[in-house]
């Protein structure tokens, strides 16, 4: 029982994982085009 639980827990974590960074790199991106856009102008 233990081990299903610990098992779910990793699941969770690593979907976690997953879409903050996904969010992350996307806000990253944004702010990147952010910039750039202000120094071409």
């Amino acid at each position: 029982m233990l081990n299903f639980f610990s098992n779910m827990k990793d699941k969770i974590y690593n979907k976690a994982v997953v879409f903050l960074n996904h969010r992350f790199v996307r806000a990253m991106q944004y702010m990147g085009d952010a910039v750039a856009g202000r120094d071409q102008s």
